[in-house]
């Protein structure tokens, strides 16, 4: 269920599955790309995810992962299925490296590809 709210004169769209916010949306912001796994919903940026707005749809990765912040521009190199090179990486230890990242949209997982 999508509902439409409006706070402080801005509209708010929420996705609530099952009596539970799943996530919210700013309705000023559009998707970033299309959605690469259904091509049927476009990829918009929460708080900790970027997620298909299609509810049929299961699609997300997460914003920072293996020590790797995705960006807005990172997002759509990897949802076209790009594999991207010289990605700056912060390993547990605090070192960093670069790395080539590839999207798992099966898995809805990076791939770090060394």
């Amino acid at each position: 269920t999508i509902i439409e709210i409006r706070k402080n004169l801005k509209a708010y769209r929420l996705l609530i599955e099952n009596g539970s916010l799943i996530t919210q949306y700013d309705n000023d912001v559009q998707s970033i790309c299309d959605c690469p796994k259904c091509k049927k919903g476009g990829m918009y940026k929460t708080k900790f995810v970027y997620k298909c707005s299609n509810k049929d749809c299961d699609f997300f990765f997460y914003k920072e992962t293996y020590g790797i912040v995705i960006t807005t521009e990172l997002a759509k190199k990897i949802c076209s299925g790009e594999k991207v090179d010289n990605v700056e990486r912060t390993m547990k230890n605090g070192n960093k490296e670069n790395v080539s990242i590839k999207l798992d949209i099966e898995e809805g997982a990076l791939q770090i590809i060394r």
